[in-house]
């Protein structure tokens, strides 16, 4: 028996998404991201685009806090070898993130994000995640470097799962490494 086409309603509230975080005049940054569930049996990989949403609102003490937009498109992929029928999942998403960073450009900051993603299968060899859309939430520990902060390296711990939206909701979390470049 054939198995059903997805549909492919997703691609036009992604697409404005992605044009969202790319259109507007401050500086974007490209992000490569890499990292495993605390398992080990699943690994992803992720390009990422975002552009502040707004100017930083500055604090005291040398710190600043703004709202930017990341979206994203990856791959998570269960261990060579392991038993399963969907050894890979394709994902695309778009976040809201909270940064809170210390020094006008480079230094320390944290971050907090979430918003909403699409994949293009449920299951994961032994992950149910239930439906094709998630949530992906995000905090984040990083360090701006090089010229004029260009350079951003970034810990993050993720965790993405349905909200209820659908049964099961296992959901799946990662430990992520992340190195990005503004331009």
């Amino acid at each position: 028996m054939r198995r059903p086409v997805p549909s492919r309603a997703w691609l036009r509230p992604l697409a404005a998404g992605l044009l969202l975080a790319a259109s507007g005049t401050a500086p974007a940054a490209v992000s490569l991201e890499a990292g495993r569930n605390p398992a080990g049996d699943v690994g992803v990989w992720r390009l990422s685009l975002d552009r502040p949403l707004a100017a930083p609102w500055g604090l005291d003490g040398g710190r600043s806090l703004g709202p930017l937009w990341e979206a994203s498109l990856g791959r998570l992929r269960a261990r060579p070898g392991s038993p399963g029928d969907r050894p890979a999942v394709y994902e695309m998403g778009l976040r809201l993130v909270l940064r809170l960073g210390w020094g006008d450009a480079a230094g320390p900051f944290l971050e907090a994000g979430s918003g909403p993603e699409y994949l293009t299968r449920s299951h994961l060899d032994g992950h149910d995640l239930g439906i094709h859309w998630q949530f992906r939430s995000h905090a984040g520990v990083g360090m701006r470097f090089g010229a004029g902060g260009r350079w951003r390296l970034t810990y993050r711990y993720s965790h993405t799962s349905n909200a209820n939206l659908g049964k099961p909701n296992d959901g799946i979390n990662f430990h992520v490494l992340r190195l990005g470049a503004a331009f």
